[in-house]
């Protein structure tokens, strides 16, 4: 019988995040190269694992889930849930739908938040 260690159950989580991390970089870089290009990788970095972090806590725990929430994030700001001109995103957060239905609901509100604008330029 095949027998996996704490130390090595740990080994692996960290090397599974790092490789989600390196994912998320990847896709920022490709959607938004101008906005990624203004950061350190370092920052970037943070962002994301600040950002991965808060999306657990909203029970956001899927790769497509927790990337949406860095999507979001990364446009609208590292705190957009509680920034006011964002006042849609807390209830689609804490509405009773599955996660991947919050996930789906909060990049098309970004989207139509970007889209019109609305504070935009303040980002």
């Amino acid at each position: 019988m095949l027998t996996i260690r704490r130390y090595q159950f740990e080994a692996f989580a960290i090397a599974t995040q790092r490789a989600f991390e390196a994912r998320m970089l990847a896709h920022l870089a490709r959607c938004w190269p101008a906005r990624v290009a203004e950061m350190t990788e370092p920052r970037a970095a943070a962002l994301v694992r600040a950002a991965a972090a808060r999306a657990r806590e909203h029970g956001l725990i899927r790769e497509f889930e927790v990337g949406r929430f860095i999507d979001c994030c990364f446009v609208l700001g590292p705190e957009f849930e509680a920034d006011p001109r964002c006042a849609w995103a807390a209830p689609i957060l804490g509405s009773g739908r599955s996660a991947r239905e919050r996930a789906d609901q909060l990049w098309s509100r970004t989207r139509r938040f970007l889209v019109e604008g609305e504070g935009a330029e303040d980002r």
